[in-house]
């Protein structure tokens, strides 16, 4: 059986989904020599450009057989389905179990104007999507749109994921990246709040740090994978919900530091729980991050000590 790639556009009502497809099946070299067919989840005010489109109004009709009539109708080369973004996402892979629909990219589309209100309201929903998405398209930016926070936010979830952001005139939106820290100064303050932000800018960006000096408050994590001057500092961050909040460090190495409140005589002194007030100088290491302690002192809990984006 003959596998058929399937292409997922998910997203909000109103996202942009539909022009998003339309777009896309304008393009002639994406059409030259597709039978493309067009599984529609929502009802919106634009049509879709293709004859071989199938309407689904209700998630439980979304499953293996609809898909194989569905194939079996129109016998296309290459699917395209527009889901809705109320529906689970467990619907969609079940969907395509038995069929010989395989997904070969979801592309998430949002609508940059009501995003921040989305955030706030449906959180763990739009989480969810950042989480299973390989491509994320804000679209109808303006020059309010903080383009570089909304790119963090959803690479501190999937950092796979490619991350794009356009004008409502479908123009690239040219993005400043805009940091809470000076990253030319010869120690980078990394202030409470603003860890999470360089965790991920520092996954994200790893030649912009190496061989810089980083300061900041950071717990410490002690792993039997590390060796004994190895620590893990860093914070617990949410990233949705309360469910959500994990524990996000880079590897650091204890043995050249220097201390005015721990004895380095023993690093186990440095224990596991500990806050401390680190300062590092930052490697690259093929594509990770690693830590060279030069000074690490105690230090009190934070007065938030989950952090997030």
């Amino acid at each position: 059986m003959r596998e058929i790639p399937v292409y997922v556009f998910t997203g909000l009502l109103d996202s942009g989904k539909t022009s998003f497809i339309n777009d896309t099946l304008r393009q002639p070299d994406f059409r030259m020599g597709e039978r493309i067919m067009v599984i529609s989840c929502e009802e919106g005010d634009e049509e879709f450009e293709t004859k071989a489109c199938v309407y689904v109004e209700d998630e439980e009709d979304f499953n293996p057989d609809l898909i194989n009539n569905c194939i079996k109708k129109y016998d296309p080369t290459m699917i395209m389905v527009e889901y809705n973004g109320m529906w689970q996402i467990e619907t969609l892979y079940d969907a395509f179990v038995d069929t010989p629909g395989g997904i070969y990219q979801a592309i998430m589309t949002v609508d940059a104007s009501t995003f921040d209100m989305y955030m706030r309201n449906m959180r763990a929903l739009i989480i969810e999507k950042f989480k299973m998405a390989d491509m994320i398209v804000f679209n109808r930016c303006d020059d309010s749109t903080p383009a570089a926070t909304y790119r963090r936010s959803a690479l501190a979830v999937n950092s796979r994921v490619q991350v794009y952001f356009e004008r409502s005139d479908g123009k690239e939106f040219e993005m400043e990246d805009l940091l809470p820290f000076d990253v030319t100064k010869d120690i980078i303050e990394i202030e409470d709040a603003e860890y999470g932000i360089w965790f991920v800018d520092a996954q994200d960006n790893p030649k912009r740090y190496d061989g810089k000096m980083v300061q900041m408050k950071t717990q410490v994590r002690r792993s039997n994978r590390l060796p004994r001057t190895g620590i893990y500092p860093g914070r617990k961050i949410m990233t949705c919900c309360a469910d959500d909040i994990a524990f996000y460090a880079y590897p650091c190495n204890l043995a050249k530091a220097k201390s005015h409140t721990f004895n380095l005589s023993d690093f186990s002194n440095v224990k596991d729980g500990d806050w401390v007030k680190l300062l590092a100088k930052v490697h690259k290491r093929g594509e990770y991050i690693m830590l060279q302690a030069v000074q690490i002192e105690k230090a009190a809990p934070p007065k938030e000590e989950v952090v997030n984006f």
